[in-house]
């Protein structure tokens, strides 16, 4: 008996469809009825396709039917109506929680007026605030990416919440609790900051990584990012478009494949070696970069010269900026001063817009 089509091969065959999709729609002018039927018609044959693969069990037919699937979503997605709905009470509270979190950072004592409008970028993606000239800095340099809320963002605060509950150890109950504290935080995190595409991947990868965890099942990284690709394009077609949801795909691909391999090259020692740390960050860098950087050179016909030196840079300063942020701010939503922590926190911004500001002058 052949086998059954795996996650991969749906993933790959939905999402394809579903590339194809917005090809079309791109670069063909035609009517709305005209795609109302090539909808239909999409429904029909994937149903056919359906009832084909299973008599007898055909993968190919299978994996055409996860194609078809694809497309039809896209062009429905595309020709259905918008229809306003009224936002749900956890999206009006965390609209309301994004304003009071802002709230929170303008009140906050820092010496530099910039220090403040980059935290807020950094932690809530409202990137109002920022001058022209840093904004510039950041372009230059090559570190755009750090002002856009991504899936780095979350994965920083979800690498905190997790070092904070691993002290409660791993018996059963702890890991129920700790499966609701982190895909519940997560989850509430991405509607306050918006649920760009990129976050909505790292919130899912979340979900399904915390899920296996508690179900006692292997995370397999390949299988994870399959995973999550076929429920967000099921969820939301359309995001197939959005440039941040394959910038975000891409990289994390690039982690999952090409990183392991390079930061094996590097001899493992049991004693502390930060030439191994800085050899991390750079396979880190470049192999994001190797699938990221030809889809940026056709969209923006940009490419970063000096990434790999502003990634070594700009990466551990982020981590460090947002963990001394968010700390500063819980600290003083609980009644407290951190004048201290404000200031360390001012001190690394403006240490990371030096730096900046130096590779941006090469």
């Amino acid at each position: 008996m052949k086998e059954a089509v795996g996650i991969e091969g749906i993933s790959a065959a939905f999402a394809a469809g579903a590339a194809a999709g917005a090809v079309l729609f791109e670069h063909l002018s035609l009517s709305a009825g005209f795609w109302a039927g090539a909808s239909a018609a999409g429904s029909i044959t994937s149903v056919l396709l359906l009832l084909l693969s299973q008599r007898p069990r055909r993968p190919s037919t299978a994996l055409l039917f996860f194609l078809f699937c694809g497309l039809t979503c896209y062009i429905s997605a595309r020709i259905s109506s918008p229809v306003e709905t009224t936002a749900s009470a956890v999206s009006r509270l965390a609209r309301k929680c994004s304003y009071a979190f802002k709230g929170l950072i303008d009140g906050m004592p820092f010496p530099h007026e910039e220090s403040r409008a980059i935290i807020k970028a950094l932690t809530t993606g409202d990137r109002t605030s920022l001058q022209d000239a840093a904004i510039a800095t950041f372009r230059k340099s090559g570190a755009s990416h750090v002002l856009a809320l991504s899936g780095l963002h979350l994965g920083i605060i979800y690498m905190l919440i997790a070092r904070l509950v691993s002290i409660a150890g791993n018996a059963p109950a702890v890991r129920v609790v700790r499966f609701v504290i982190m895909t519940a935080v997560s989850g509430f995190y991405t509607l306050m900051s918006g649920a760009s595409p990129s976050l909505v991947r790292a919130f899912l990868f979340i979900l399904i990584a915390e899920t296996a965890s508690l179900t006692g099942r292997r995370r397999v990284p390949l299988k994870i990012w399959c995973s999550a690709l076929l429920l967000q394009l099921v969820l939301d077609p359309l995001a197939i478009s959005s440039t941040g949801f394959q910038l975000s795909y891409l990289a994390m691909l690039g982690i999952f494949t090409v990183f392991p391999a390079m930061k094996s090259w590097y001899p493992e020692s049991s004693r502390f070696d930060p030439i191994k740390k800085v050899w991390d960050m750079a396979a880190l860098s470049i192999s994001c970069q190797l699938f990221t950087g030809p889809l940026a050179w056709i969209r923006f016909h940009a490419f970063p010269v000096y990434f790999l030196l502003t990634n070594l840079i700009v990466m551990p300063l982020t981590s460090l900026v947002m963990t001394s942020a968010l700390s500063a701010i819980l600290l003083s939503a609980a009644g407290l001063k951190p004048v201290l922590l404000t200031r360390i926190t001012d001190s690394l911004v403006q240490a990371m817009l030096y730096c900046l500001g130096i590779i941006a002058s090469m």
